[in-house]
């Protein structure tokens, strides 16, 4: 009979020892829930926050990409024009050989007259029928146009460079906040794993409790996040920032470069020393900044996704 008893006891003993963990689950819960619904809360505001700044980040990087780009072009018509220039006939440059050849012309030399002779009639007629007006006029619209483009390439530049540098600026300004996302989802995630725990525990001992549809709504509306994604979507806005920062850079320093250039005479040799370094800079400037656009774009998809979990989320608690 006693052996009957002790089994008996033994087999009663974790139902017992559950049933009063059960009756202290309810207490239990009610702290886990209250830190949970702290941390889970508060994500909706910080993933908006950094949705925020990922497109901020994505719209400067457009507009760098552009100002580069519209550089980039502007520098190339720039270039092509200068060599046009350096070819086309000039009128003061033929003027002044008519002026040379009239005073040698006039020495008492009549070889030396000869010799002048035939280039000082070309030269007459060059300008007496008017082909001295329409280069002349070419130049002067070959000037322009140089003019311009090295302008339009500056503008264009600085824009690139501000575009860097503001899609720079912002990105890594979102950095604090992602740490902030992951602390706070981390925090999160571990609180809806023990309402899990408590949820089965309490299911066990009392199945008709009413917290239980509560455990299982936020448990089921909690899915989802995952702050490693999200560590991943934070060093894609490092490597955004990082791209936006050397297409600020070399913006800002082939704006400078244009303006030196513009001082200057480039016609001389158009292809080599600052007009050149200019153009290339403003193509390095787009370049960068519309690989910091693409990231920060794909950002933000990451994170809309990433947002619309954490809404669930919260609205759960």
């Amino acid at each position: 009979m006693k052996k009957v008893l002790v089994l008996l006891l033994i087999s009663f003993l974790p139902w017992a020892v559950r049933a009063a963990d059960g009756d202290d689950v309810p207490t239990q819960y009610g702290a886990t829930v209250a830190r949970a619904r702290s941390a889970c809360g508060s994500l909706p505001d910080k993933l908006n926050a950094v949705k925020l700044l990922a497109g901020i980040s994505t719209g400067a990087g457009v507009v760098g990409t552009l100002g580069g780009g519209t550089g980039l072009v502007a520098g190339g018509i720039k270039l092509a024009t200068d060599v046009e220039l350096g070819n086309a006939p000039d009128p003061a440059v033929k003027l002044a050989r008519l002026k040379e050849l009239e005073q040698v012309a006039s020495q008492p030399d009549d070889n030396a007259l000869i010799t002048a002779l035939p280039e000082v009639f070309e030269l007459d007629e060059y300008f007496m029928k008017g082909k001295a007006n329409m280069d002349q006029a070419n130049l002067d619209m070959l000037r322009s146009r140089s003019h311009t483009a090295g302008n339009v390439r500056t503008v264009g530049a600085f824009v690139g460079g501000a575009g860097g540098a503001g899609g720079a600026a912002v990105s890594f300004i979102s950095l604090k906040t992602f740490d902030e996302i992951i602390e706070a989802m981390n925090e999160c995630m571990t609180g809806v794993a023990e309402i899990g725990r408590q949820r089965m525990e309490l299911m066990a001992v009392n199945p008709g409790d009413a917290s239980l549809a509560e455990m299982s709504r936020i448990v089921e509306n909690c899915r989802g996040m995952n702050p490693r994604n999200i560590d991943e979507i934070k060093n894609k806005m490092k490597t955004a920032g990082i791209a936006s920062a050397v297409g600020g850079a070399a913006g800002l320093a082939g704006g400078v470069t244009s303006v030196m250039a513009q001082s200057g005479n480039p016609v001389a040799d158009p292809k080599t020393g600052l007009n050149a370094a200019s153009t290339v800079l403003s193509g390095v400037s787009g370049a960068a900044n519309l690989g910091g656009a693409v990231i920060s774009g794909g950002t933000l998809s990451g994170l809309v996704k990433n947002s619309e979990a954490a809404d669930r989320c919260a609205k759960a608690f």
